[in-house]
């Protein structure tokens, strides 16, 4: 269970691939959780991409 927004099925100007949920959910998190460094997003029970911006 999340406690945040959920993301939408289909975010309008976003690919569906997992690199760039995980980029939407940082850049909207971000200022909320200064400690946040990173988000993965989880494709299948083996694969993910992770967004960790350059400091």
């Amino acid at each position: 269970m999340s406690n945040g927004p959920a993301l939408p099925p289909r975010v309008p100007g976003i690919s569906p691939s997992a690199g760039c949920p995980a980029v939407w959910i940082f850049d909207l998190w971000v200022d909320r959780l200064p400690e946040l460094t990173a988000v993965r997003v989880s494709e299948t029970p083996k694969t993910w991409a992770e967004y960790r911006p350059e400091q």
